[in-house]
């Protein structure tokens, strides 16, 4: 008789049912089932209590205490020694899963921010409130505090504990030739923000994974991505002179989409003291006033935002201007060239 492979999945799932047939409620699982039950818990829960009720196998509870037991420091509260270490573990367990424990790794690394819900909570686990922006996204509650939460909570929406976080600027490490099985993708840590906040956020990083792949050895950071806007275009300049003078091997990669954007802004809001020009024809910002073009389009508040600008330079746009009843016509088809143009 074969002796069955005690490693193999369909192993695993039957002897965790005979195993609470015979009455034994807590049996002991493998790292392979456990895996299972958590992937498939996360693609289809319906589909893992279908499983699991049929199955006697983990329950959906119990992989919620698995995963609150395998959770590390929360990605907005992590010091410069974690990021370094959360780096440094990446890499090697990378390595372990390639086979080669000298194998070259390259990545690269992506600065962005992305809109959060405004407001705040209270984690009872952590004993802290989270939702203001960065230096306060992360507000310790003592004990004489925690009685009354509310009243707590209450002051943070008037703004006593510091401004609301709109938006937050994660960093996403992407690593290159990832073995079968493992993501590719990093979140390495984010910081809760205003709009466009203007600091120096990017390059610290950046620094401390250039000094996490120095730690680990023929590790290297091919460059990293962000918005270019605010003090960022300083740090880009000033990383892709050294880069370009030998001093790094570091290259900065602004977006341009964003020049692009706020070239577009500046036209339709106007920029200085002379309005723009093609020839004899002049860019008449009142016609989109006029076409019932929506406000938040022509007075921006969010420069930064690609929803806007793909909006401003839409079909439902040009249409507007096509119908409007006017005799300034060259101005409105420089409006509509200058939109798709930029």
């Amino acid at each position: 008789m074969k002796t069955p492979d005690k490693q193999n999945l369909i192993y695993a799932l039957l002897a965790t049912f005979l195993a609470k047939e015979r009455g034994i409620n807590n049996p002991v699982y493998g790292e392979r089932l456990r895996n299972f039950y958590m992937v498939a818990y996360s693609m289809s829960p319906k589909t893992a209590n279908f499983i699991s009720n049929n199955l006697n196998g983990i329950s959906k509870r119990q992989v919620s205490r698995i995963r609150a037991s395998c959770r590390g420091s929360p990605v907005i509260n992590r010091t410069d020694e974690e990021i370094v270490d959360v780096t440094v573990r990446f890499i090697k367990d990378l390595r372990i899963r390639s086979g080669d424990n000298s194998k070259r790794v390259a990545f690269s690394a992506g600065v962005d921010a992305s809109v959060v819900v405004k407001g705040y909570q209270y984690l009872p686990n952590e004993n802290v409130v989270v939702g203001s922006a960065a230096p306060n996204e992360w507000i310790n509650v003592d004990s004489t505090v925690a009685t009354d939460i509310d009243l707590f909570l209450k002051d943070c929406m008037d703004g006593k504990k510091g401004e609301v976080a709109a938006e937050a600027k994660f960093v996403v490490l992407s690593f290159q030739s990832t073995p079968p099985g493992v993501c590719p993708y990093l979140v390495l840590c984010a910081r809760p923000q205003t709009i466009n906040e203007s600091s120096d956020y990017a390059s610290c990083i950046i620094t401390l994974c250039v000094d996490a792949a120095k730690k680990v050895g023929n590790v290297v950071l091919l460059n990293y991505s962000t918005d270019g806007v605010s003090c960022e275009v300083q740090d880009n300049y000033d990383q892709i002179c050294k880069y370009l003078s030998g001093k790094s091997n570091v290259l900065a990669l602004p977006d341009p989409n964003h020049n692009a954007k706020n070239a577009c802004y500046q036209l339709v809001g106007g920029s200085g003291e002379a309005g723009a020009a093609i020839g004899n024809n002049c860019f008449d910002v009142m016609l989109l006033k006029q076409a019932g073009v929506a406000k938040e389009l022509i007075r921006v508040d969010d420069y930064a935002s690609d929803t806007i600008v793909l909006r401003l330079a839409s079909l439902n746009t040009s249409k507007k201007l096509i119908k409007l009843e006017t005799n300034d016509t060259g101005n409105n088809m420089v409006r509509m060239d200058l939109i798709f143009c930029i």
